[in-house]
């Protein structure tokens, strides 16, 4: 007598032709994939709008002042990288406009063409000729008359490959293998980064992936094995070279070599102490004098201190609180998984790196070369952060507003309601 094998349900039918479709196309297909159409019918949110645009004014008359006696040393002009900065403005705003406006569900169509754009770039910085060095570090190429910083644009395209990847609905389906497939460009462009080197970039990158895998529903467990041992590679990345050693070491006694490793902090740590609770003026800052390096890019935040004390920080950092409560909000209250994690992506990012930056200026952790969004010098940093900040409030369009809270029910509309569910 044969045995015959149960019929299949409707449901084992289903599955089977999920797990087909699936081994039909390659994970390579699914980043090509255009996800549910869905139609933006709310304004944009015009909140987040004027935070970016209050640190985009902070951050013009923080150069203005922070540059000045530089600026004419260097180029004879007090006011030359305050003008180039408002190029970086103006094109940033295209691009933050552009961003807004475009079908952000036709996105993961072109990320496979920026992702090589981006790795191709980085790889670009150890190329001589194109390359640039400075300090230690190939950090800048310089292209077609442009010098701009890969990584930058590299940590925006990351973000939107993550995001389609892990809000696809078969991204649960996949193998272990698949995965690592999918992933291996990942790994490449925190690798590239590491290499330059630019370890406070890597701080950023690797911890906003994190943030997107958690907010796709990576368990607790993994995430707490993630974290130990991207602690403890970084504690071996950051002791791995003796030039890395001494960023520790003078972090942590910066007086043991004042004129050396620990003059950077120690001129930043004055500069914060002198500007007291309402600072020295607008201008009036002395550090900037040639005591403070870098004060109009990694360490502006120290010039902002002192020219404005305790409450112009505490102005600064309301305003990426209240732009972190806001990307938040718009991640939470998405439609789609990939929208969520967009969302959450470009907000991490862009909060994460304001907190690192602040960080090192306050010396909450060893010396790294990051600079503060919206309000350090630098044209391309400012352009993709704005054209990332477009994104997110392209997302917004996809939402309610955040700021009002759903009207309740009047006690009419409450007992009409009660009849039509008894009925």
């Amino acid at each position: 007598m044969l045995l015959r094998s149960p019929p299949k349900t409707r449901q084992t039918m289903k599955r089977s032709e999920r797990a087909q479709r699936l081994k039909a196309e390659p994970p390579s297909e699914l980043v090509n994939q255009v996800l549910k159409d869905h139609r933006p019918n709310h304004h944009i949110d015009y909140f987040l709008l004027n935070i970016i645009i209050l640190l985009m004014v902070m951050g013009l008359v923080s150069i203005l002042s922070a540059s000045a006696h530089v600026a004419q040393a260097q180029m004879g002009d007090a006011s030359y990288y305050f003008k180039k900065q408002l190029v970086g403005v103006v094109l940033g705003l295209i691009g933050m406009f552009a961003a807004s406006r475009i079908d952000i569900y036709k996105l993961p169509r072109w990320i496979t063409p920026l992702m090589v754009v981006a790795i191709v770039l980085l790889l670009a910085t150890h190329i001589p000729g194109i390359g640039i060095t400075s300090k230690g570090s190939s950090r800048w190429i310089h292209l077609f008359g442009l010098v701009f910083q890969p990584s930058e644009i590299a940590k925006p395209v990351l973000v939107v490959y993550l995001a389609t990847i892990l809000g696809h609905p078969y991204a649960r389906k996949l193998s272990l293998f698949e995965k690592g497939q999918i992933l291996m460009p990942v790994g490449a462009i925190l690798l590239l980064i590491l290499t330059e080197p630019d370890l406070g970039t890597t701080i950023v990158v690797a911890g906003t992936v994190f943030i997107i895998y958690f907010a796709a529903g990576l368990p607790i467990w993994k995430a707490g094995a993630l974290l130990g041992g991207g602690g403890l590679m970084f504690f071996l990345l950051s002791w791995s070279t003796p030039y890395q050693q001494a960023r520790i070491t003078s972090w942590l006694d910066p007086f043991s070599d004042p004129q050396g490793k620990g003059f950077h902090l120690i001129q930043s740590l004055i500069a914060i102490g002198s500007g007291g609770f309402i600072g020295n003026g607008f201008g009036q800052s002395v550090q900037k004098l040639f005591y403070l390096p870098e004060q109009h890019t990694d360490f502006i935040f120290a010039v902002i201190s002192e020219e404005f004390g305790f409450i112009g920080v505490c102005v600064l950092l309301l305003m990426f609180i209240l732009l972190a409560q806001r990307g938040t909000a718009i991640a939470v209250k998405s439609p789609t998984p990939y929208l969520k994690l967009l969302a959450m992506g470009i907000c991490c990012m862009t909060v994460m790196q304001a907190w690192v930056n602040l960080a090192v200026v306050s010396g909450s952790i060893p010396t790294t070369g990051l600079t503060l969004p919206f309000i350090s010098f630098g044209s391309s940093s400012l352009i993709v952060n704005l054209t990332s900040m477009g994104l997110l409030l392209n997302i917004s369009r996809y939402v309610p507003s955040v700021l009002k809270p759903a009207p309740k029910p009047r006690p009419d509309q409450e007992f009409s309601q009660e009849e039509e569910q008894t009925a």
